[in-house]
């Protein structure tokens, strides 16, 4: 029994989308950028992965079983799910989604797991294979390694909340679900 059969999970419909970022300041940051745009756009409503309109890209049925990973450890896995559904980075919803994707848990070394939504799977017809493809190019170690100097200072940053502050378009909930 899952948790939203015992009744233990909110229903959160909180959309339209809710930006979670300062949008004025992004503006301000964005404003001579050429994609400032899409960007805007983005943190304003919400990132479209999928193109809904596009009937050639809309994703068939599909329904993914989770790694044993999630399975053989639910209560770990339902306690990372519950937190996420307050913050507000899953919803219920009513009707199945259209895919529905893996769920994989990494034992991390406090005892907790990491969530991994895998959208790679099944080949062909996962939700990576409907998103456009974009190539990217990363700076290289060598060009960071230019700025350090003798006497620098570093500070570790722990980025588990920067991955979910920008928000999916609600067009997209269909194509990113969980069981």
């Amino acid at each position: 029994m899952g948790l939203a059969d015992q009744g233990q999970l909110p229903n959160n419909p909180q959309h339209p989308f809710t930006p979670t970022l300062n949008v004025s300041a992004w503006e301000q940051e964005l404003a001579s950028e050429p994609d400032a745009s899409f960007l805007l756009s983005g943190i304003k409503e919400g990132f479209k992965i999928v193109d809904v309109d596009n009937q050639s890209l809309n994703p068939a049925e599909v329904e993914v079983e989770h790694y044993r990973s999630a399975t053989s450890q639910p209560a770990l896995v339902e306690k990372q799910l519950r937190t996420a559904l307050v913050q507000g980075h899953y919803e219920m919803v009513e009707n199945k989604p259209t895919l529905v994707s893996a769920l994989g848990a990494i034992p991390k070394s406090d005892g907790n797991v990491r969530l991994i939504h895998d959208c790679s799977n099944p080949s062909g017809k996962a939700l990576d294979d409907y998103a456009e493809k974009i190539n990217v190019r990363y700076q290289k170690v060598r060009r960071a390694t230019s700025y350090l100097m003798q006497g620098c200072y570093f500070a570790k940053i722990n980025l588990k909340s920067a991955y979910r502050s920008v928000g999916l378009h609600p067009s997209q909930f269909q194509s990113t679900g969980l069981k």
